[in-house]
């Protein structure tokens, strides 16, 4: 059975980033910083849905579902858990609220959409899955 392929959250990592120091450059450095701070929170949650509803899937096609369900809670928990943990940690953050949480949903948006595209050509590619 394939593995799935991680190349789509490097390149929303990339986007998020590229996007970050364009918005930093353009309406200053804390929205370059949120945009950095929001992918940080989102895209490694992201690698660890995907890798573990790909090592869950090899047993059979109702434990990936799971894989998938306990990634969404994951990246939730920490997008939105840590998301509030800097903003009020930081004062900047506090200053341009709206700009800063708007980063947070649209990081987790980039991410649940990537990982939603590589986990179902994952599940598409390995239709066999459970058997080795």
């Amino acid at each position: 059975m394939t593995r799935p392929r991680l190349r789509g959250l490097v390149a929303v990592w990339f986007a998020l980033v590229a996007a970050a120091g364009i918005a930093g450059a353009v309406a200053g450095a804390a929205h370059g910083y949120a945009g950095l701070a929001a992918s940080l929170l989102c895209v490694p949650a992201g690698f660890v849905t995907v890798w573990g509803t790909g090592r869950l899937a090899r047993r059979t096609k109702f434990a990936g579902l799971i894989g998938m369900a306990a990634g969404m809670v994951l990246r939730t928990v920490v997008a939105v858990g840590g998301g509030a943990v800097l903003f009020f940690a930081v004062p900047a953050f506090r200053e341009m609220t709206y700009g800063f949480w708007a980063w947070v949903v649209a990081a987790y948006l980039a991410t649940l959409a990537a990982e939603t595209a590589i986990l179902a050509r994952f599940f598409w590619v390995g239709s066999a899955v459970g058997r080795e």
